[in-house]
C-alpha cells in the first residue's frame, strides 16, 4: 500500500513538473544596463520617498499601499528571468511612478484611492515576514462608508 501512494505521489509529482516546464514562459528579453539603470535609479527615489514617509508616521495601512509597488519593482530587479518581455521594463516603471502618485497623496494628505469605487489595487501586511502582499478589491460605485454593507 505504501508503495503504490509513494508512486502515485513520484508520478503526480513527475506530471505537475512538465506541466510547469511546458507552459513556463521563456525568458526571451534581457534588458539593456541603460533600462537597468533608468529603473534603479526611480526605485532609489521611491524608496527614499517611502523611508520619508515612514520617518513622518504615516498609517502603516496607508504606506503598505505604496511600498507594494516597490517590492513588486525590487523582485523583478531581483530575480531577472521576471523580464519575460520588453514590456516589463515599462511596467516597472509604470509600478514605481504609480507608487509615488500614492506617495504624494500622502504626503498631502489627501490619499484617493482609500474611498475610490470600482477595482481597487491595495495591499496588506504580511504578519510572517512584514512584506506588502498586494490584493485587488471591487468596491461598488453606489458605496456609501456611513451606510455599511453586507460582504457577500
Amino acid at each position: 500500500m505504501k508503495s503504490r501512494t509513494l508512486l502515485a505521489i513520484a508520478a503526480g509529482s513527475l506530471l505537475v513538473s512538465r506541466l510547469w516546464a511546458a507552459n513556463a514562459p521563456a525568458v526571451s528579453y534581457t534588458p539593456t544596463p541603460e533600462e537597468i539603470e533608468q529603473i534603479t535609479t526611480n526605485l532609489a527615489a521611491f524608496t527614499s520617498t517611502i523611508d520619508a514617509l515612514r520617518a513622518a508616521k504615516v498609517s502603516d495601512d496607508l504606506l503598505v499601499d505604496v511600498e507594494v509597488n516597490a517590492r513588486a519593482v525590487q523582485n523583478v530587479l531581483r530575480f531577472r528571468e521576471e523580464f519575460f518581455t520588453k514590456s516589463v521594463v515599462q511596467q516597472a516603471l509604470r509600478a514605481i511612478s504609480q507608487g509615488m502618485q500614492r506617495a504624494r497623496q500622502l504626503q498631502e494628505g489627501h490619499p484617493t484611492w482609500p474611498t475610490a469605487t470600482g477595482s481597487v489595487a491595495r495591499a496588506m501586511r504580511s504578519r510572517v515576514d512584514g512584506t506588502p502582499q498586494p490584493y485587488r478589491v471591487m468596491i461598488p460605485a453606489s458605496y456609501n462608508p456611513k451606510n455599511p454593507m453586507p460582504l457577500y
